[in-house]
């Protein structure tokens, strides 16, 4: 229940009282498989009014011993809620049911302080011990932290399936960072199975979701995420990309000032990295540059 830990790891999914997530439920068919509406699942909670309510969700065609991942939404009331999970048949006939379900409420449930970090398409170490070392790194960021009395939790998603396909499953989400270093994930998000995911994501961006795109090391990498993105256009707007920049080949950046005056804010400025090769981005209408750096076109590293 809740955006997921890796599965790598031993990690717990992440979820907040009063806001959407997604719930996984792993399904095998029988030795026969089943065709498409004959079974659906039903999660069933209580809200923040301790009024009962369930989702239901529809369990596509399975061939013989098919295993599948079903994701339903629920959004938890309370710490100590419970849920029910239930295979019915269409009629509504119960086949299989797991009941009173319940999530551990130190690891697994947010507080209304944490600030909660999704990756997509992998994970990032490297962000999680930077955002860790904050305070120790940032004047004040102590001080702010203990008055906020809140913590930076952490949730990964590694595969394009175990997105959710519908924009409130990132509720719960404060920043969502799309990790584009994978081949295999980044094409089938490309695809059109990974049609549903892109416009979630695309849609909770337009109703104020802060996405980050990490992009991988090549020019031809990131020509497949300018792809991706072209391709999660915001609703109502058809012909308007989620960021409006284009692609112009990369170049070498010999002193990226400007990007450690920026990242500081107010407190002193880190020392400013040298000779970086970096994408070369063209702005489109509608889109605000925080930070410009001068670079040598063409160079080599």
């Amino acid at each position: 229940i809740g955006l997921p830990g890796s599965q790598k790891e031993e990690e717990t999914a992440r979820s907040r009282n009063g806001a959407w997530a997604p719930g996984y439920i792993k399904l095998k068919a029988s030795p026969a498989g089943n065709v498409r509406d004959l079974y659906k699942l039903r999660v069933e909670t209580t809200d923040a009014e301790n009024t009962a309510y369930h989702y239901d969700v529809s369990v596509p065609a399975l061939a013989p011993n098919d295993d599948y991942n079903a994701i339903a939404y629920v959004r938890p009331g309370a710490a100590g809620s419970e849920f029910s999970v239930d295979l019915l048949t269409a009629d509504g006939r119960s086949v299989q049911g797991v009941p009173r379900l319940t999530r551990e409420v130190d690891k697994e449930t947010l507080g209304a302080r944490d600030v909660l970090y999704l990756s997509v398409g992998g994970k990032m170490a490297e962000m999680k011990r930077s955002l860790l070392g904050l305070p120790a790194l940032l004047p004040g960021a102590a001080d702010d932290a203990a008055e906020q009395k809140g913590t930076v939790q952490f949730a990964y998603i590694e595969n394009d399936f175990d997105m959710p396909d519908l924009w409130f499953g990132y509720e719960a989400a404060d920043v969502v960072i799309l990790v584009t270093r994978d081949e295999k994930f980044i094409n089938d998000l490309n695809s059109d199975n990974g049609a549903p995911r892109r416009k979630a994501l695309a849609e909770w961006v337009r109703r104020g979701g802060k996405l980050i795109v990490s992009v991988g090391p090549s020019v031809e990498h990131a020509s497949v995420v300018a792809q991706v993105l072209d391709k999660m256009p915001l609703p109502d707007f058809d012909k308007m990309p989620l960021i409006n920049c284009r692609i112009e080949g990369s170049a070498i950046c010999p002193e990226l000032t400007n990007l450690a005056l920026w990242a500081a804010a107010n407190g002193p400025a880190p020392k400013a990295l040298h000779n970086v090769e970096i994408l070369r981005l063209i702005p489109g209408d509608g889109v605000t540059v925080l930070a410009s750096e001068s670079a040598k076109v063409g160079a080599k590293t």
